[in-house]
């Protein structure tokens, strides 16, 4: 185990050697094979993520720099290089909700000099999230993702399933279906750490980067009702009360179980009424 640590710290290493030197497609050969061995590892990510950002393939660095904050909440830089991508690819929103995650650990600096000024640049709307857009978005990425499952399950089905099988109907759709359940389960085994960072960051002090996490895990599985009341929450303590009263237009109480609804409906309230008193 020790032994290899040291050895995807030194590919880590050599990676970052390859990088200065503007070798970023040899960096993230060997940036890739550290993490093989160390899958969790944040700042493996983030190396991995910077140089997909200097070749210009800015959705596999976004997909890197999430991964970074996911298993190192606090690493900074990841939010840094996350606002600065979606500055290029757009929504503005987005790079101003990872710029203002940075500031929550760095106020000072030569990056946090950048991200005001980006943020200066980018002006007071660009702190309003259009929820509805972006809920839409999402969830329209995340019907792609079930879709695009259930028709990799059909096609590895089809590679062993014979043509002439009696019950071959019955193990296509067999498997869709379970691919259907799966999917759902991915995505919110995914979404969750963010949600859990998200807590601990807020109870810290870091409201901005809890809602970065918040955000990030929302992308991922859009359909967590308590976390978008915890969003709201968040927003509250801040006191941009708009922005919270719009997030909670989009919290659905009508699930199935009665216990959440029952949650969910008294939490809307309090925010609710917290909102009217200030």
């Amino acid at each position: 185990m020790i032994q290899s640590k040291r050895e995807a710290e030194s590919l880590l290493d050599k990676g970052i050697s390859f990088a200065e030197k503007g070798h970023h497609r040899d960096a993230i050969s060997l940036f890739k094979q550290a993490i093989s061995i160390e899958p969790r590892n944040g700042v493996f990510r983030f190396n991995l993520g910077l140089s997909y950002m200097r070749i210009d393939e800015l959705q596999k660095a976004i997909e890197e720099f999430i991964l970074s904050i996911r298993y190192s909440p606090y690493y900074s830089d990841s939010y840094f290089s996350l606002a600065a991508c979606y500055l290029l690819l757009g929504p503005d929103w987005k790079a101003a909700v990872y710029y203002l995650a940075y500031l929550d650990f760095s106020r000072f600096g030569k990056k946090a000099k950048e991200a005001k000024k980006r943020l200066s640049e980018m002006g007071r709307d660009a702190l309003i999230i259009d929820v509805k857009d972006w809920i839409k978005a999402a969830e329209d990425k995340y019907n792609d993702f079930i879709h695009d499952m259930g028709l990799t399950g059909i096609k590895l089905g089809e590679k062993v399933t014979p043509k002439e099988s009696d019950n071959r109907e019955e193990i296509l759709g067999g498997l869709q279906s379970w691919l259907t359940d799966v999917a759902p389960s991915k995505a919110k085994e995914w979404a969750g750490p963010h949600f859990e960072n998200s807590i601990k960051l807020a109870g810290k002090g870091k409201l901005r980067a809890g809602i970065a996490q918040l955000i990030t895990g929302l992308d991922i599985y859009p359909h967590d009702h308590p976390a978008r009341c915890t969003l709201a929450r968040i927003y509250v303590a801040l006191g941009e009360h708009k922005q919270a009263s719009e997030i909670l237009n989009f919290v659905d109480v009508e699930g199935d179980d009665p216990v959440i609804k029952s949650i969910l409906s008294s939490e809307i309230e309090e925010i609710r009424s917290i909102i009217r008193a200030q």
